[in-house]
């Protein structure tokens, strides 16, 4: 181990005791990280504190002399899926869809393994659960080198966008091509048919929510239009707006959205956050309209390498739609005391189950 790992240390803080050096530390880490994670940026994570949860959200954060080399947001559970037993897990909330810590590039093997040992020896924790983690990257891939490894607890795949040449980038089939030319026909026969980027617009950022609100999610009660979920989507489209980072995709008929899409930006990567249309013009499509000319965005974005759907692993409509793939893990960490040792014996039955049932993510 070189000095200069000796010198990084572990510091446990609430959000609400950082100073305003602390947060531009984050910053700088978020803009130089080994991987791009939007959702754990204090831009996200503020507001989603602030308004989603009364859980007691901490930052879990290895310190390298006057920088951060590794920073996530952690929330303590005495309980993880059904797992018994204390557990520090990275906060994944319902808005979160990524869950890779946010480590220094070309640090990451040796912040890791400061962070993992400060958790493998707090004794009053079981174990360390890491949630929705980027599996492909320099961070999974630094988990799997340490001695002991992570271990895996669930996979899954999800659909993405990784840049081609040719830009093409969906997986349509001649009919459905055809049926969806002729539909947006069929709809610029009712109107004037254009697709705007309305980020940084106050205004189109209450159209998304109303639009959202009008459809099934608002029927359900998930809408964004609920709750604190408003406030949160607010400030956190204003934040990155004001960054150039936000994307809020605006397929309109005369000047109205019948279909919105809002996107972040981190690095070289586009994450997909949420997609609403109105189910008015359903015989349209408009929903996959907008993700015709979100791949087109895309591929005309500079900087741009790839675009996490962000979606659920069952999604079928992306699934169907979008060409790649991104893999998504969860990892599991026991701790190096006896309770860690009660933890990975409650977490090898876990698995031995899991398996037995046959499941992924």
């Amino acid at each position: 181990m070189t000095s200069r790992v000796l010198a990084m240390h572990v510091e446990l803080r609430d959000l609400e005791s950082l100073e305003p050096e602390d947060v531009q530390r984050w910053r700088r880490l978020a803009g130089h990280a080994a991987e791009p994670n939007p959702f754990y940026e204090p831009a996200f994570v503020y507001p989603a504190a602030r308004n989603l949860t009364e859980r007691r959200i901490r930052l879990l954060t290895v310190v390298d002399g006057q920088d951060w080399a590794a920073c996530l947001p952690v929330v303590h559970r005495l309980r993880f899926r059904k797992i018994p037993g204390p557990a520090l897990v990275n906060w994944v909330h319902t808005h979160c869809y990524l869950g890779t810590p946010l480590v220094a590039a070309g640090r990451a093997a040796a912040a890791l393994s400061v962070l993992l040992s400060h958790i493998r020896g707090t004794r009053r924790v079981g174990f360390f659960a890491l949630e929705r983690l980027g599996e492909d990257g320099p961070v999974a891939r630094a988990l799997r080198e340490l001695s002991p490894p992570a271990l895996l607890y669930e996979l899954g795949e999800r659909a993405a966008l990784y840049r081609r040449d040719d830009g093409d980038y969906l997986t349509l089939t001649s009919k459905r091509a055809r049926e969806l030319r002729r539909q947006r026909r069929q709809l610029e026969e009712q109107g004037a048919v254009r697709v705007l980027d309305r980020a940084g617009d106050a205004v189109a950022v209450e159209r998304f929510l109303a639009l959202e609100a009008s459809g099934w999610k608002g029927r359900a009660g998930t809408a964004l239009a609920n709750a604190g979920h408003r406030a949160f989507f607010g400030e956190m489209a204003r934040t990155f707006a004001s960054d150039s980072r936000l994307q809020l995709l605006s397929l309109e008929l005369d000047g109205t959205p019948i279909a919105m899409k809002c996107n972040v930006i981190a690095g070289g990567g586009i994450f997909c956050f949420k997609i609403a249309h109105d189910e008015t013009f359903a015989r349209y499509s408009p929903g996959i309209q907008l993700e015709r000319e979100n791949a087109d965005i895309f591929h005309m974005t500079p900087g741009a390498m790839w675009e996490d759907s962000c979606a659920s692993v069952h999604n079928q409509m992306i699934n169907r739609l979008w060409r790649d793939r991104r893999r998504i893990s969860t990892v599991l960490i026991p701790g190096a005391h006896a309770l860690g040792r009660v933890s990975r014996m409650a977490i090898r039955e876990a698995l031995h189950v899991r398996q037995r049932l046959g499941r992924q993510l």
